[in-house]
Parts: C-alpha cells; structure tokens; sequence
C-alpha cells in the first residue's frame, strides 16, 4: 500500500465497502472454525484452518487479513515450539479465539511495561506475569507485524535478570 496511488486506494476501498458483506462473512466463517479448534486445544487443525484462510486471503488480494489472524498465525509457531520443548502451552488455560487473543495481547502491554518510565510496582507486576510463558511467546509477539514493541534487548536482559532471580529464591 506504500507505493500505491490515490486512485488506487481509492478504488481499493470502494472495492472494499462493496464486498464487505461477502468479506465479514469469510472472517466469521473462519473465525468459529478456529474457535473449535482453540476450544479443543486442537493445533493441528488450528493449523490447517490458518493455511486455508490465507489461501483464500491470496485469492481475495489479500483483502481478509485482520490483526486477531495475523496474531492466531503467529501463536501457532509458538505452540509448535512450546510442545517441541516441553513447556506449558500457552493455550492451555484458554477457551476460545477471543480469550486466546485476549491472553496474547495481554503480553505486548506487560512487555510494554517493561521498557516504560512506570512505577515499580506495574513493573514487577509485569515481571511476574511474564515469567509465567515461554520465551517462544515473548519472541513471537516481537516478531508479530501487529505489535509495536521496542527495546527488544534490553526487556530480553530484564526478563532474564529476573528469571535468575527467580531460580535463585526456589
């Protein structure tokens, strides 16, 4: 979309506003499928939703992809990693695609926390919370176009201050 003219964005949005309906219908449709899969804790199938909701994104110009996706698509991997190497999966305690969404955006504001001029209070509380996931969730959520994160470094050190911290208290 950077490169793309007035008239073409402007006709891309009219193409837009007149497929909406057919476009929400595609995203619901996906949505409650996902949310099965979510609810069964379901990877694979989860998985397998995604793959075939950005196919049909490709044959729409990309025209179906909405933020909550990109994030599904994102988690995905992490669950992958997560199982490959025996953590806790970060679904686990989740019953649905909103939840799920909720949970994950939950970490982008307590990885803000951390990189914050804020009380120390809201940054141990952020500290607490992180150390709860895997760091295949704190990485995806850097890796994730939806998210504006900063500091990466820096929160990576913190994180693992704290783990040593942590490991040092048992």
């Amino acid at each position: 979309m950077a490169n793309m003219s007035l008239d073409e964005f402007v006709g891309l949005c009219e193409s837009l506003e007149s497929n909406k309906d057919k476009y929400l219908a595609y995203i619901e449709h996906y949505k409650s499928r996902m949310n099965e899969s979510i609810k069964n804790h379901n990877l694979e199938d989860l998985d397998n939703i995604m793959d075939e909701y950005y196919d049909l994104n490709e044959k729409h110009s990309n025209n179906l992809l909405t933020a909550d996706f990109i994030k599904i698509n994102q988690i995905i991997k992490a669950l992958y990693n997560e199982r490959r190497f025996g953590f806790m999966l970060f679904w686990d305690d989740v019953d649905g695609f909103d939840s799920l969404i909720e949970k994950y955006c939950k970490i982008a504001l307590m990885l803000r926390r951390l990189v914050f001029d804020i009380q120390i209070q809201f940054k141990n509380n952020a500290l607490d919370y992180l150390a709860t996931v895997s760091p295949f969730i704190i990485k995806t959520a850097y890796e994730d176009s939806t998210n504006l994160l900063g500091m990466e470094g820096n929160v990576y050190i913190t994180l693992a201050k704290n783990s040593l911290k942590l490991s040092d208290q048992v």
